[in-house]
Parts: C-alpha cells; sequence; structure tokens
C-alpha cells in the first residue's frame, strides 16, 4: 500500500480539514540521501572552457552520457585553470555512472579520486564522495571484491562517527555514510541489518540525522527483521522525528504486532504529534482492529479534541471507514461542533448511498445549527455524484435561511452542470434579496459553461 494517497481535496470550504491532510504530508520522509544530478546553468564568460561547459551540459541533460562524459574530460585536460574545471570532474564521473558497466564506473572513481587531489574546494566535494558510495555499490554488486571492501568499511563507519560536541555534527559525513549503509542494503541486506542496528542504538545528537534515514532504508530493505527493528526504534529512541520516522514505516508492515504497538503509543505517548502519526500509521493497516482502535480513540473524550479530530479523518481515509452506523452514533454522542463536521466528512467518504441521504437529513433538519447544516449541505453535494442534484436544487424554495441559500448557491457552483447553472440563471433573475442575486452572478461568473456570457449579456442590457 502506498503511504502517499491521491487525494483531492483542493475545496476552500474545509479549511478544518486540511489540517489533517498537511498533517499526513509531514509524515512522509524525505529521500535518504541526494547528489547533484543536474549541471548548473552558470555561465562564465570570457572562460576559455564556456563552450566545452554548455555542450557538456546540454549532452547530459538530454541523455548522452557518454559524450557528456568525454567533454567534462576535455575541460580538465585542455583548460585546467577554468572556472569549470573543479565541477567538470564530478559531472564526468556522474555521466560514466549513468552509462553504468564495471569499465565505466571504474573510470568515474578514477575522476572523483583526480577531483579530491587537484580541486579539493570544489563545490562538489560533498557530493562527489556520496557518489562514490553509490558508484561502488554498483561495482560490489558485480562482483567488485575491493569496491565492497570499501563499502563495509565505510557503512561500519557509521555505528562509532561523531564523537564531536553537541551543535557540531558533520551533515556531509551523514550524506556519505547513509549512501554506503544504502548500497550496502541493497546489495546485502543480512549483513547490512547489523550494522543498522548498530547505527539505531546510537543514541548520541549528532547520529539523529544518520538514525532517521537508517529507518527509512531497514523499512525499505522489506526485511522480516524489519518490523522488530521499528517497533524498537518507535518505542526507545530519544529523538522524536526518529521516532515519528518509525511509526510511519510501522503503516506499512503487515503484521499483528505493528498494531500492538501503535496502539500503545496512543494509550501511553504524551507527545500529540507522535499520537497522530500513529493514527496515520493505523489507518493504513487493513486489519479490522486496527479501525476499532480508530473509532474507540475518536470516542474517547479524555483524549484532545485535535487529536480525535485526526483519528475521525484517518478513519475517513481508512478501508473500515464505511461504518455509517457507527457515524451517525458518534454524531449523537460528541459536542464538539468541530468534531461533528469532521463526522460528516467522514460519512461523505464512505461511498455509500446511505450516507449521502442521512448527509440530506442533518441539512434539513431545523433543529441543527446553521454551520452544521451548510457542511452537510456541502458533503452531500460532493458525495452524492448527481443522485442528490434534483433535491439539492428544490431545496432552493424551501430554505429560509439566508446562510443556507447562500451555500447551496456554492453548492450549485460546484455541481456544475447544466440543470445547476439552470438553477442559477433562475435565482439570478428572480431572487429579491439583492445579496444572493449577487452571489448567483459571482458563482456563474466562475462556471465554464459557456451559456453564461450570453446570459450575462442580457442581463446587463435589461
Amino acid at each position: 500500500m502506498s503511504p502517499v494517497r491521491n487525494w483531492t481535496l483542493g475545496i476552500a470550504l474545509i479549511v478544518p480539514l486540511m489540517g489533517g491532510l498537511s498533517a499526513a504530508t509531514d509524515h512522509w520522509p524525505a529521500a535518504t540521501v541526494a547528489i547533484a544530478t543536474t549541471p548548473p546553468a552558470v555561465r562564465y564568460y570570457g572562460d576559455p572552457a564556456d563552450t566545452l561547459y554548455q555542450q557538456a551540459r546540454a549532452a547530459l541533460n538530454r541523455g548522452d552520457n557518454r559524450a557528456a562524459a568525454r567533454l567534462f574530460h576535455r575541460i580538465v585536460e585542455e583548460e585546467p585553470d577554468s572556472e569549470y574545471a573543479p565541477d567538470a570532474l564530478y559531472w564526468q564521473a556522474f555521466a560514466l555512472y549513468r552509462v553504468g558497466g564495471n569499465d565505466a564506473l571504474r573510470e568515474a572513481l578514477s575522476a572523483l579520486e583526480l577531483q579530491r587531489e587537484r580541486y579539493p574546494d570544489a563545490v562538489t566535494r560533498g557530493d562527489a564522495d556520496a557518489l562514490a558510495v553509490r558508484i561502488r555499490g554498483a561495482l560490489a554488486q558485480g562482483g567488485d571484491a575491493e569496491a565492497a571492501q570499501r563499502l563495509y568499511e565505510v557503512a561500519g563507519e557509521a555505528e562509532s562517527a561523531y564523537e564531536v560536541e553537541a551543535g557540531d555534527c558533520p551533515d556531509e559525513e551523514t550524506d556519505v555514510r547513509v549512501a554506503a549503509l544504502n548500497a550496502l542494503m541493497e546489495m546485502d541486506p543480512e549483513r547490512a541489518l547489523p550494522v543498522l542496528e548498530k547505527v539505531l542504538a546510537r543514541r548520541d545528537a549528532c547520529s539523529a540525522t544518520l538514525r532517521e534515514k537508517a529507518v527509512f532504508i531497514v523499512a525499505d530493505g522489506e526485511s522480516p527483521r524489519a518490523t522488530d527493528i521499528l517497533l524498537e526504534v518507535a518505542r526507545t529512541d530519544p529523538d522524536p522525528e526518529v521516532r515519528g520516522h518509525a511509526v510511519f514505516w510501522l503503516s506499512e508492515v503487515d503484521d499483528e504486532r505493528a498494531v500492538d504497538a501503535l496502539e500503545q503509543i496512543l494509550l501511553e505517548s504524551q507527545d500529540n504529534d507522535l499520537r497522530e502519526k500513529a493514527l496515520f500509521a493505523l489507518s493504513e493497516n487493513d486489519s479490522e482492529r486496527a479501525g476499532q482502535i480508530l473509532r474507540r480513540y475518536a470516542l474517547d473524550t479524555s483524549q484532545p479534541e485535535e487529536v480525535r479530530e485526526k483519528a475521525l479523518f484517518w478513519y475517513a481515509e481508512s478501508q473500515s471507514g464505511g461504518d455509517v452506523a457507527f457515524l451517525r452514533e458518534l454524531f449523537q454522542r460528541v459536542e464538539s461542533e468541530s468534531l461533528r463536521q469532521q463526522v460528516l466528512f467522514a460519512a461523505s467518504e464512505t461511498g455509500d448511498p446511505e450516507s449521502v441521504e442521512w448527509l440530506m437529513e442533518i441539512a434539513s433538519d431545523a433543529g441543527q445549527p446553521i454551520e452544521i447544516r451548510k457542511q452537510a449541505l456541502f458533503w452531500a453535494g460532493e458525495a452524492g455524484e448527481g443522485t442528490v442534484e434534483p433535491r439539492l436544487l428544490a431545496l432552493y424554495d424551501d430554505m429560509t435561511e439566508p446562510e443556507l441559500k447562500d451555500q447551496l448557491l456554492f453548492v450549485y457552483s460546484e455541481l456544475d452542470t447544466p440543470d445547476s447553472i439552470d438553477k442559477l440563471f433562475e435565482i439570478a433573475s428572480t431572487e429579491t434579496d439583492p445579496e444572493l442575486r449577487k452571489q448567483a452572478l459571482f458563482w456563474l461568473g466562475e462556471s465554464d459553461d459557456p451559456r453564461v456570457p450570453e446570459f450575462l449579456e442580457e442581463l446587463i442590457s435589461q
């Protein structure tokens, strides 16, 4: 199951719900390590290597890697004092890395070593070290024992690196060691996991970034031991960001122990951010028990309201979020208007016609607060997929509250069907309330219906 969902909640009306969506994106881990992959479009006018650099850059960008490698090499050979020369060796190596094959990869390592010797202050030096590790990983997978040995050495350094004062953490070394751990995991997971476990057992502040990225490597490796490692990190790591990443990746683990651990975090943790991550992880788990935990948490009045809202949001997005009976019960039991609005959103996500009928009931219930009825109208229109459109169009004439009529105008604009546009035409022509007429005209102006310009012209000419 992918942790990244393709939501389409781009609607200004649901500002309270967008906190749920942004919470999800906050949980998505960054890439383990990045290296420069596109030569900068710099120009040193008058530089003797300018033409060669522009040709080499163009070749690399169009995928002609062999030509790019030759052109970058020529810069160093023919114009070693050029402003382009220090980084040309990096780009030569990168192009050769793309070419692949043992000969090209070894030539790439030679280019990076030459850069280290001749241009130690090159802008790309940090990227070069990480690229060298990737190259050695590719060579090791092809049977190069020397490259494999060096890879193990660099990965092993991660176990005891950073014996430095707090606040003086070498980021470039982190990138190199992460690249080594990642390459080692791809080459030999069983030998990489003990190294990763030792990295994750560290507790110094400087290794927090390394531990965070090690969590990603463990999860991505899909080893049977990954669950145990992630559980241990989620329970014991002193850094909240590292624990949060471990909790996130537990969402991808098909193991009942992961559900146990996530429930324990909800019960014991005082960190609301971590609990929200646990709620998201539970929503990604297909088990019935995960859905039951989300429901129980949403009902728990001892929990902070904002966390209960997240539980409802993720329950609605989960595989088990289609229980209309539960949502009806919950709506009656919660007193917070914000939580009740969240329940309405959850109902709209079920895809169940019964939910749409219930939303229409709420919208028509004069005993409900205006804001609740407005939300119910909106979500009924969004969830009904045309099935409730005739009833929504007829509802305008039965409504007496201007706020609800105004909301219906917005709902009609969102439906954007010939019938809903016809209704807006009618309201813009006959409505006696000038503010509502103005709103109808505004939403018509936002429509792409080809009949709108002619209607507006006729209205103006009257």
